[in-house]
């Protein structure tokens, strides 16, 4: 399901400021959650790629055969432009219907299960990544955590004395996914855990990265 028209926007202003710190955090991303020690030749998949810089980043990281998806034709035109790579448009849950069975070794979800508006639609996605991966594939999410800095940026959004600079954006986005993301943090705890055992993934390790929640799955 793709984002309205006002958030898509607005997430394209927010991936196209802040550059250094955006690699900087996508590298720590990749580094700390071990998708870095996968192999150059891995086959992996950034579901919900948006505009493409983490594809960018793991090309500039060493690995070559990665392709992006995404629910937004403007966030795919972007990013076919950016990366070069195959970028494909279509909702995250329908992603087997261009990844073949078991042809996947990783696939990356980076702030996408938050975008769905249901658990119903959080199933399908797993369900549809673990058939799209292959044996002991693996599946890395980073998800918004309601920690004292994602809090304080939630108060700061109501007020339009923050809204400068590459806040603007960021802040924005608070406001325009409220919705989406109190119906995540409201439902991902308690049944997070269980919809990933469901489909067949086993969680390996769990930590924190400031404004962030990564858990890395295998399938079993």
């Amino acid at each position: 399901m793709a984002d309205t028209h006002e958030v898509t926007q607005n997430l394209m202003q927010m991936y196209g400021m802040g550059t250094k710190i955006r690699q900087l955090n996508q590298r720590l991303f990749i580094t700390l959650s071990g998708l870095r020690h996968l192999s150059p030749g891995a086959r992996i998949l950034d579901c919900g790629c948006g505009t493409g810089h983490m594809i960018q980043t793991l090309v500039s990281m060493g690995f070559h055969d990665v392709a992006g998806l995404d629910a937004s034709q403007d966030m795919v035109e972007a990013a076919r432009i950016l990366t070069g790579k195959k970028i494909v448009c279509c909702n995250a849950g329908d992603l087997a219907q261009h990844f073949p069975a078991e042809t996947l070794d990783a696939i990356v979800l980076s702030n996408v299960i938050h975008h769905l508006p249901s658990v119903t639609e959080w199933r399908r996605l797993f369900s549809a990544a673990a058939g799209a991966l292959t044996p002991s594939g693996m599946l890395f999410i980073r998800e918004p955590h309601p920690g004292i800095v994602v809090r304080m940026l939630e108060r700061m959004s109501h007020y339009q004395v923050f809204y400068i600079g590459l806040m603007k954006p960021v802040l924005r986005s608070f406001v325009e996914e409220s919705e989406l993301v109190n119906h995540f943090f409201a439902n991902w705890p308690s049944c997070g855990k269980t919809l990933l055992e469901e489909n067949h993934f086993q969680i390996r390790r769990e930590f924190s990265m400031v404004l962030h929640w990564v858990t890395v799955s295998q399938k079993s």
